[in-house]
């Protein structure tokens, strides 16, 4: 995973789940931003979303491919959905 510098504020993949979660039950709308596999989302495409979700790795597997990457995000949304 490229590591860049930009002011978006960092969460987990646990700590969205849990954002989109409230956002619903509050009647407003989120979603997930997910990009290509082989570059990951521009530099464009960052500065127009509001958080950017971490999903940790081991160092010598330092990304994920897109189905991983929804899988893990879709999970953490029913879980905070279910918990409710």
């Amino acid at each position: 995973a490229r590591i860049r510098a930009f002011v978006t504020k960092m969460i987990s993949a646990e700590e969205a789940g849990r954002e989109a979660a409230e956002a619903e039950r509050e009647g407003a709308r989120s979603g997930f931003l997910f990009g290509p596999e082989n570059a990951g989302l521009a530099n464009s495409d960052l500065r127009l979303v509001d958080r950017v979700v971490q999903i940790p790795t081991l160092q010598m597997f330092s990304s994920l491919n897109l189905a991983q990457a929804v899988n893990v995000m879709a999970y953490e949304s029913w879980k905070a959905r279910e918990r409710q």
